[in-house]
């Protein structure tokens, strides 16, 4: 329910070519403060590559700086690293030397306040990157801190405890989330509410439903004996908009459904209608960060409008040709693209236009980091808005990271280039992992 079923992804591979689909929806989630640096291919000067089957970590220049000793590698943060050997977790330097003598079933830093959640005989604790213990494995699960406090389970029972390891909000609630502009989501009696910081009940548990607040407002659910009713409410309980089949949210509106037809309702509460020929409509977000954009489809294609309902993109538009809308989730621009019989033509929602000589049969089409790739003869390569082709078309694969580096594979064995095509890291790699992040539900 509600927070519940968030699940948190991070994807990590070498074969990736993000893949910029707008059928990647992600509903619901409030503003996170994502540290996009986290996401860099070079973390702390250093990259993670697999040879022969075991981690190692590399240095701008290709250079080994800790050698192929673990059987799984994370990137450095803050100067340590998790790595893991027989199953076994444990911190290094940036020497690649242990940080301690201890070993952990289970390690992960918390980014979002700089602790490491650790497991140890099937119990969870909380420690410094400097490994000083502030929580002790007392707990059945811990989770992310979220605005100062970290969700905490024992016996089945939820509490929060904060960043000196104590426990300010006791273990009694049947769930609860993290905490969002000052409110969570907790489960009692099978239903949910919003607690303060202080754990008072401040919304009432009436509904069958819940999400976090954003920009002082959420969406939860009433189950019905005619169906689910959708409801807007503010901070202080109040319901705002009611009585809908479904409702997302952009950043500034609502996407209400009632009746198999799409509205979308602004801050004013003025509705704007939505074609009832759309299948399906939604407010659109990335890493919790909503847009100002609304996507919809039907059986044959996909739509993408302005929060006034206005038509931006669709892919009918080309009845005749290869088209699609397409997503630059670095920098989350939206992108019309087309094939004609001689060239890709390219629309960005920022007003960058492409026009290039392309007759591919099956097109190939993805942008990141405003670069573009396609694919030519069965081989991939990188252009940019003007044309000038960036990376040859030589490789199996590549992919772009958030710092600019291009990942490519030949043959199985991967390497990275920079923009220019000058090789940082020889092509003779089993995996470089690029990593992404993504939010749904």
């Amino acid at each position: 329910m509600g927070n519940k079923k968030r699940l948190i992804i991070i994807i990590s591979t070498s074969v990736i070519v993000l893949v910029c689909s707008i059928l990647l929806l992600f509903h619901f989630l409030g503003k996170r403060n994502i540290d996009t640096k986290r996401y860099n291919l070079f973390v702390d000067g250093k990259i993670i590559v697999e040879k022969d089957g075991k981690y190692g970590y590399l240095n701008r220049k290709g250079k080994v700086e800790i050698d192929f000793l673990y059987d799984y590698a994370e990137p450095f943060y803050k100067g340590v690293a998790v790595v893991c050997n027989n199953d076994k977790y444990f911190l290094i330097d940036e020497d690649g030397r242990p940080i301690n003598n201890n070993n952990y079933d289970y390690l992960e830093i918390d980014h979002n306040s700089d602790k490491i959640i650790f497991k140890r005989n099937d119990k969870f604790g909380i420690m410094t990157l400097k490994s000083k213990i502030i929580v002790d494995t007392i707990y059945d699960n811990i989770s992310y801190y979220s605005e100062g406090l970290a969700r905490v389970r024992n016996d089945n029972k939820y509490g929060y405890v904060n960043e000196k390891g104590k426990m300010v909000i006791e273990c009694k609630y049947d769930w609860a989330g993290w905490f969002s502009e000052d409110y969570a989501v907790v489960e009692i009696d099978d239903k949910y509410g919003y607690i303060n910081k202080k754990g008072e009940l401040v919304i009432s548990n009436l509904y069958d439903d819940a999400y976090d607040f954003y920009n002082g407002y959420a969406i939860v659910e009433v189950e019905t004996s005619s169906g689910n009713n959708y409801k807007v409410i503010d901070k202080k309980g109040k319901t705002i908009y009611t009585d809908y089949d479904y409702i997302s949210r952009t950043k500034n509106c609502f996407v209400v459904e009632k009746d198999d037809s799409f509205s979308i309702i602004n801050k004013k509460g003025n509705i704007t209608g939505l074609s009832s020929r759309f299948e399906y409509a939604s407010g659109w977000n990335s890493g919790g960060y909503f847009v100002e954009y609304v996507f919809a489809e039907d059986d044959d294609n996909l739509y993408l409008l302005d929060e006034k309902g206005i038509l931006i993109y669709s892919t009918e538009f080309d009845k005749d040709y290869w088209s699609d809308i397409i997503v630059d989730y670095h920098v989350l621009e939206f992108l019309y693209a087309k094939q004609t019989n001689s060239k890709l033509i390219i629309i960005s929602s920022n007003g960058k236009t492409l026009e290039y000589a392309y007759t591919e049969e099956d097109p190939k089409v993805y942008v990141e980091n405003n670069k573009i790739i396609i694919n030519k003869n069965e081989k991939f390569g990188v252009i940019d808005f003007k044309g000038n082709t960036l990376v040859d078309f030589n490789y199996d694969s590549i992919s772009i990271s958030n710092d600019d580096y291009v990942v490519v594979e030949v043959n199985g064995k991967y390497g990275v280039i920079d923009l220019k095509g000058n090789i940082i890291i020889p092509i003779q790699y089993d995996d470089i992992p690029v990593s992404y992040f993504y939010y749904y539900l």
